[in-house]
């Protein structure tokens, strides 16, 4: 058998080459992988929308397609969208060892302002009421508070008798016309810990989770994105959400909302036990959600309210009565 013998310096040379050839290109050579984001989701007609590029290994390049006809070169562009539709977005990023895209299908929903109703259900009728539509992003919600069921003096207990039971402000009918009812969580949910559950919603219809609250914040907030952690946060989250989806009028000091998407949250207040708290401070919905603490189950709701833009997520007895928002099922 014939012996090869190699000097250091072509061990030095083989060294080098096995590296290459085990680990591929250097660094500098590695392909581009284009991502983003945009903070928001849904959007106004003529409000901008900032898109976030956080491609990997450092490109040199980028070409955004906004799916109106309009591109940009800029690594964080603002695009402001002219009309309303659904709009594909895609990122073209460059370096050296090559290029990548991303493509992202439908991502930006684009509203006029105001809102509109969602697709092929303006309207909905329930127990003899009739509530309008309102589509945010891919969510279609209702738009009014809603008002079913007998009132009940607010010194009882909604109970499971087979009854829709509601309180009204201050035990006055005249102000569950103007705001809806008022549920304890039970009587909302139809007595079930199921979430998502129909409850008192209509048919095809059901209370709004966890996720699908904050899904809707995470759309529309202009500094959050939908993808951020900031709205499963307990406390204040997000940075104008609130003020996107308060009504543009009745709320405390003036504090309204600029209601650009037409979700149009009335200040309503809400019980404390069997305490009314007055309007023009907050709007508090529940959820489906719930947590066991102190022995006894704590529903979550969503809190909009006069002082900030800001929307609080928040626990609470299940006895204290709030508005209720239904969301249509997928």
């Amino acid at each position: 058998m014939k012996t090869h013998h190699f000097s250091p310096a072509k061990v030095f040379i083989l060294l080098i080459v096995s590296g290459l050839v085990l680990f591929g290109c250097t660094k500098d050579d590695d392909p581009p992988a284009s991502y983003f984001t945009a903070n928001q989701i849904a959007a106004i007609e003529g409000e901008p929308v900032a898109f976030v590029d956080l491609s990997l290994h450092l490109p040199t390049s980028w070409l955004w397609d906004f799916g109106d006809n309009i591109t940009s070169t800029d690594q964080k562009p603002y695009h402001i969208y002219s009309n309303p539709g659904l709009y594909t977005v895609s990122l073209t990023v460059e370096i050296d060892g090559g290029s990548n895209t991303h493509l992202e299908n439908e991502l930006i929903t684009v509203h006029p302002v105001g809102g509109e109703p969602c697709p092929e259900q303006s309207t909905v009728t329930w127990h003899g009421q009739t509530y309008n539509t309102v589509l945010i992003g891919r969510q279609c919600w209702l738009k009014e508070n809603l008002n079913v069921g007998e009132m009940i003096d607010s010194l009882q207990n909604q109970s499971d008798n087979g009854i829709l039971e509601k309180y009204c402000i201050n035990n006055d009918p005249a102000y569950c016309e103007a705001y809806g009812g008022l549920y304890q969580w039970d009587e909302m949910m139809q007595y079930t810990l199921d979430h998502g559950a129909q409850g008192i919603c209509p048919t095809n219809w059901h209370i709004p989770t966890d996720v699908e609250w904050n899904e809707l914040h995470g759309a529309i907030d202009s500094l959050f994105s939908i993808k951020d952690e900031a709205f499963t946060k307990w406390g204040l989250n997000g940075y104008n959400a609130g003020l996107k989806l308060k009504s543009d009028h009745g709320w405390n000091n003036g504090n309204n909302g600029n209601d650009p998407y037409g979700f149009a949250a009335l200040p309503a207040g809400y019980t404390w036990f069997d305490k009314f708290l007055p309007l023009g401070y907050s709007a508090r919905f529940y959820s489906t959600g719930y947590s066991i603490q102190f022995g006894i189950t704590y529903p979550h709701y969503r809190d909009i309210k006069f002082s900030t833009d800001r929307i609080r997520n928040g626990g609470t007895d299940r006895r204290n009565a709030h508005s209720v928002r239904c969301i249509r099922d997928e």
